[in-house]
């Protein structure tokens, strides 16, 4: 029981947080073909105005609001 109790706080602890889920997008949209970015921005939304960087941190924009 004490081990789970210890385990609680790990979720806040562990999470990616904006900067970290940024980084991340950014490295893997260099790893994209010209061709695979495109068809990636074409299934963003309007909001995102065709940026992948700009959606990279919706979990933690719906986590924390």
């Amino acid at each position: 029981m004490l081990f789970l109790l210890l385990l609680m706080p790990l979720p806040t602890i562990l999470g990616w947080g904006k900067e970290g889920h940024y980084a991340i997008c950014k490295i893997a949209q260099g790893h994209l073909s010209e061709d695979t970015l495109f068809s990636v921005k074409q299934l963003l939304l309007d909001s995102a105005e065709g940026d992948l960087i700009a959606v990279c941190s919706w979990a933690d924009e719906v986590r924390f609001n």
